[in-house]
């Protein structure tokens, strides 16, 4: 999709794209973990045009964690909105194909997976600066462990905390 400049998706309940035991290439052969695509990058690589991108999804979803794995550099993304569904791999991973990104936005009622990631340590710990990312908002229940595991991270890519807004809402629904 070439000419897509703006695109919000939602993975919601209607999705079969999630694995029961929130795992991928779970035990279970019915489960939609397994009719997944594991070699391509099917729906981020059809997003990689895009100027502003919103990726909503329940943690559990793995669509957006598989296809980061072989997606294509996001070379014109200037804005991204997130929630709850990636963990700190996954951050790295888009900051790194995102070199252009400018603003930011985590919305996050949930941070109990981002902490919990699965993968390399030093996929996490390697250094690399967002050169042009100038805001960070995060909005969250309150400050814990999985935010700041990411302000880490974004410090790490040489974010600094004025660039950063936190709103604490600990009203906000959590599901």
């Amino acid at each position: 999709m070439p000419l897509l400049e703006t695109a919000h998706v939602s993975l919601k309940d209607g999705c079969h794209d999630f694995c029961r035991k929130n795992r991928r290439n779970c035990d279970d052969p019915c489960c939609g973990c397994h009719a997944y695509p594991i070699n391509e990058a099917v729906l981020l690589n059809g997003l990689s045009n895009a100027v502003k991108l919103d990726l909503i999804a329940l943690p559990k979803m793995f669509l957006y964690r598989w296809d980061l794995k072989w997606c294509r550099v996001f070379g014109k993304l200037k804005t991204l909105l997130l929630n709850e569904w990636f963990t700190t791999v996954d951050l790295v991973c888009i900051l790194r194909h995102s070199p252009v990104l400018e603003i930011l936005t985590l919305q996050l009622d949930n941070t109990e997976n981002i902490v919990g990631a699965t993968g390399a340590q030093e996929t996490i710990t390697q250094s690399f600066v967002c050169e042009r990312l100038k805001f960070v908002y995060i909005e969250c229940e309150k400050v814990d462990e999985g935010v700041r595991s990411i302000l880490s991270i974004l410090s790490t890519c040489g974010i600094l905390r004025e660039q950063i807004s936190i709103k604490e809402d600990p009203c906000s629904d959590s599901d």
